[in-house]
Formats: C-alpha cells, sequence, structure tokens
C-alpha cells in the first residue's frame, strides 16, 4: 500500500508541476504587456480547459487521500459561479482566520472574501482610529492577509499612497483579489507608485480574471481608452457585461452606453435602457441621469417627461450637476414643473459651480437678459467667458460680440474675431446665424474673415463674413 501511494504521489507531483504552467501562460497572456504577450489574450476571462478540470479534481482527491486537508487554503472564487466572494470562501479553512479585531470594525470592505464583519467604503473610515488599529493588526497575526488589506485601506484614506500601494501589494500578492484592482487604480492614477497604465492592466487582469467585478469594470475601460493594451471595444463589452453580470453599477452604466451608441457591439437602446435602469437602481447617479435622458429623448423606451423628470430630480437630490442643469432649464421653460425663474437661477448657479459649462452660458442669458435677476451686463460677460473657456460654443460666440461691442466688458474686436473663430471651429449655430445676420463691427469682419481664409476653413464660413463687412 505504501508502495502504490508513493507511485500516486509520484504522479501528484508531475501533475501539479504541469498544471500551473498552463494556467500561467493563459494568465500572462492577457496580464503582461512587458512579456510582449498581451497580443495573445483575447480579453475573455482565462478558464481551465476541461481536461485541466479532470485532472485538477483527480489532483484534489487524490492529495486529500494522501495528505488530507490542506491546512491554508482558500478556494478562489469561479468568474462564472456568480456568487458572492464571502459565499466562494472554503468551509474547511484551517488554521481559522483571526479573531475579530478593531481594524476589522474600522477598515473592513464589504467586497472582501475576507472580511468578518459588515464594511464600510474607503471614504467612511476614520483614519485617526483604523491607521494605528490595522497597524497593531497586522503586527499581531502577521500572515492573516485580510488585515494586510484593511491596512492598505486605512493608509490611503489617511492620503499616505505609498505605504498603502505597498501593503495593497502584500495583500495582492498572497491573493486578495481586491487588492489587486485597488493595485491597479493606484497605478492608473499614479497615486503611491509611478504612473503606468501597463502596470495598471497587469494587476486588472488578475483581478478580472479571478473574478473580481471591479477589476473587470477597470480592465473593460483600459480596452476602452487603449490604456496600457490596445483599444477594442468589442473586448471592453466583454468585460462590462461580465462585471454588469455580477451587479458592478459602473459596468452596468458603460455596457449600457457602448449599446446605445453602438461602440463594439451592435446598437441596441431597448438593452441600453435595461442596463441603465438596473445601474440607477443600484444607486449609481450618472445611470439616474442617463436614464432620464433616455426617458427625455424616448431612446428604447416610451418617451416620459414624469419619468424623466424622477430620474432628473433623483439625481441631482444626490449632487448631479447636469442633472440640477436639466431641472434649471425645465424651470426656466415651464416644462413639466411650475414656470420659476428664481428656482432656475438657483438650480443653473449649482450646476455651474458643479462645471457644467452649459449652466453658465445659461446664468449668462439671465444676467444679460435681467431674467430672476437685475439686469448686470459685466455679469453676464463674465459667465460667458467662464463657458466659453470651458469649451462651450455658444458661449463662445455670446461672450464674442460683447468683447466686439464693449458690452459689459472692454471693446477689443481683435479677441473677438479670435473666440468667434473658435466658436466656428467647434460647431457654434449661434455663431454662423449672427455672422450671416450682419452682427460684428468692420474691424471684427474683416480680421475673422483674414484669419478664415488663411486657416482654409469651409468656404462657407468665410461667405457668411463677407468681404466687405457685410453678409453675403
Amino acid at each position: 500500500m505504501r508502495s502504490i501511494k508513493a507511485l500516486l504521489l509520484t504522479c501528484l507531483l508531475i501533475s501539479i508541476a504541469w498544471l500551473p504552467a498552463q494556467v500561467a501562460a493563459q494568465e500572462q497572456g492577457s496580464a503582461s504587456l512587458d512579456d510582449g504577450l498581451a497580443s495573445e489574450t483575447d480579453g475573455t476571462p482565462a478558464a481551465l480547459t476541461v481536461t485541466d478540470r479532470i485532472l485538477l479534481s483527480l489532483i484534489d482527491k487524490v492529495y486529500r487521500e494522501l495528505m488530507g486537508p490542506s491546512p491554508d487554503v482558500r478556494e478562489t472564487p469561479d468568474p462564472g459561479s456568480g456568487a458572492s466572494a464571502g459565499q466562494q470562501r472554503s468551509q474547511a479553512d484551517t488554521p481559522a482566520p483571526a479573531p475579530i479585531h478593531p481594524c476589522d470594525r474600522l477598515a473592513a470592505s464589504s467586497s472582501d472574501p475576507y472580511a468578518v464583519v459588515e464594511g464600510l467604503k474607503i471614504n467612511e473610515i476614520d483614519v485617526k482610529q483604523a491607521v494605528p488599529a490595522c497597524e497593531a493588526a497586522v503586527g499581531q497575526f502577521p500572515a492573516d492577509v485580510r488585515f494586510a488589506f484593511q491596512f492598505a485601506r486605512a493608509l490611503f484614506a489617511a492620503e499616505r499612497f505609498e505605504e498603502a500601494a505597498q501593503w495593497y501589494g502584500v495583500a495582492a500578492e498572497r491573493g486578495q483579489v481586491g487588492a489587486m484592482n485597488n493595485l491597479g487604480a493606484l497605478h492608473r492614477l499614479g497615486l503611491g507608485v509611478p504612473q503606468s497604465d501597463r502596470e495598471a492592466f497587469f494587476w486588472f487582469s488578475r483581478a478580472a480574471h479571478a473574478g473580481e467585478p471591479h477589476g473587470m469594470a477597470n480592465l473593460g475601460l483600459l480596452y476602452r481608452e487603449g490604456k496600457g493594451v490596445a483599444r477594442d471595444d468589442a473586448v471592453a463589452v466583454g468585460w462590462f457585461r461580465e462585471a454588469a453580470n455580477r451587479g458592478e453599477p459602473i459596468a452596468m452604466r458603460m455596457l449600457a452606453a457602448h449599446l446605445a451608441y453602438g461602440r463594439g457591439v451592435e446598437t441596441d437602446y431597448r438593452e441600453a435602457a435595461r442596463w441603465y435602469r438596473q445601474a440607477a437602481r443600484s444607486g449609481h447617479v450618472g445611470a439616474m441621469y442617463d436614464l432620464a435622458w433616455i426617458y427625455d429623448g424616448g431612446l428604447g423606451l416610451p418617451e416620459d417627461e414624469g419619468e424623466a423628470l424622477r430620474w432628473y430630480r433623483a439625481a441631482a437630490e444626490l449632487g448631479s450637476a447636469p442633472a440640477k442643469f436639466q431641472l434649471a432649464r425645465r424651470y426656466l421653460e415651464g416644462r413639466g414643473l411650475q414656470q420659476d425663474d428664481d428656482q432656475a437661477r438657483l438650480l443653473f448657479l449649482e450646476a455651474a459651480e458643479g462645471g457644467v459649462p452649459g449652466a453658465m452660458a445659461a446664468l449668462g442669458l439671465l444676467y444679460l437678459e435681467g431674467r430672476g435677476v437685475d439686469q448686470d451686463e459685466t455679469a453676464a460677460a463674465g459667465w460667458f467667458r467662464q463657458s466659453a473657456e470651458a469649451g462651450y460654443a455658444d458661449a463662445m460666440a455670446d461672450y464674442a460680440f460683447m468683447l466686439d461691442s464693449g458690452q459689459g466688458v472692454e471693446n477689443d474686436p481683435i479677441t473677438a474675431a479670435d473666440w468667434v473663430y473658435r466658436a466656428l471651429r467647434a460647431g457654434s449655430v449661434r455663431a454662423q446665424a449672427r455672422l450671416r445676420s450682419g452682427d460684428g463691427s468692420a474691424v471684427f469682419r474683416e480680421t475673422l474673415r483674414k484669419r478664415l481664409e488663411s486657416e482654409e476653413l469651409v468656404d462657407g464660413d468665410a461667405e457668411a463674413v463677407g468681404g466687405n463687412g457685410q453678409p453675403e
């Protein structure tokens, strides 16, 4: 019997030596640009072949019969199972995890398969308590990966990024999939480590192939943007779908966007609307806005002003500046809401402070016309300029004509011509309309005409100015 066991053990060791080489080759093909193997990936999660799975099952059975249960083995989540990370953890892990520690209550993550308490969002961590508690935990239980990960989270929340990267690295090398994703994010952003899209790709790939939904979503973003890997919208869609099916709201929204615009997948407004709705119901603010926009335009769903308004309000209440802008427009126009210039101005102001160029331009018009505010041409010019500098094409035209006329700002027809030129290049319909109507001084129009001719723009733009200061 002893000789038979010895023979089986020899076969087992040979098989174990062979199998990781196959899996490693599969993983490296999608994870490392430095090895020159990135082109070998097809973008789908690495999977063992049927032969591999049979062999692995036999190895596990023989090993358990010969050696008994492993003293420190945690089951790897199956990317296709859809089970939660906590459910994937082996029930037979030995030794038992460390007892609940203050570090758990202060820095655990709900997505951590090793967490033993309900987790916190990273911005909810009390760094003054969490950092020393978790530092004590890693000292007391140096082999427990959950404390390494939680210590990294606490350090990140404290903006001690270099130390956070080191401890995420410790946890990632021990197989903690959340740490792999977070380490990829640090490389993507250049926080605590040199910025490197290739390193981000490596770590996101490891997390994604291990079944981590955030890693899948982030890997999809790299493929979508062509960062650290050749751009491939179809592969991006595949990863977004994998993550979305596991409940990742950002991936749901990105998948919906690709479906709506037919990017890497056939256009399907109805399916896009379904994913937008699911992401919105999961609490994703951007998806709430997108869903409102879908209802507003009737894309994939019946046009429904009431539903559009409901989702714009939901997004605005959670701080969405674009949603506040849309509500402000409705108050200004009395569309679906009681017309109210004051409420429109307040919401335009909040949206403008949130960086929405259209809201800045809208405030400019309110001050220019004296709607909901005292008329103030200087304030109007100021808002038009902010909007123009943020890239809003029609605001470029509005600011330009105020400069040319000296309305609320010092007269400057040369700079005005430059702003109208930019507006035309940005596709401003307002700029074209005002030029065709004859607006602008002779100096302004002649300066613009020469600029357009020298740049050899579309003939129609130059013709709109005319050679004698008048529209043709």
